[in-house]
């Protein structure tokens, strides 16, 4: 595994972001990005390991595990698809989205 390991990177955005259900409870690229950490840290991949997986560049991978982008339908039915895992979106009146995910 190369860089660093998916609880290093977990623990570091814990360490410098509020995790509490307010934030995972945000926009819809928040929401995402605590599905790639948690999916992340359940495999033990690396950033790299898993958007080579997903078929998706570092790049896109990195800035959707920060929550700084809103990620696109195409690039959810890819991970989907590619990773074998079924997301629910839950979007509430006032806004806050939560996504749950499952692996057959």
């Amino acid at each position: 595994m190369t860089g660093r390991s998916a609880a290093e990177t977990l623990q570091r955005l814990l360490d410098t972001v509020d995790l509490d259900r307010s934030w995972k409870a945000g926009t819809f690229g928040r929401a995402f990005a605590v599905f790639v950490l948690e999916y992340r840290a359940a495999h033990q991949l690396s950033t790299s390991e898993m958007a080579t997986l997903a078929g998706l560049s570092w790049h896109t991978l990195d800035k959707a595990q920060k929550g700084t982008v809103e990620p696109r339908m195409s690039n959810l039915l890819q991970i989907a698809k590619a990773l074998h895992v079924s997301f629910v979106v839950h979007v509430s009146v006032t806004g806050d989205c939560l996504i749950d995910w499952e692996e057959p």
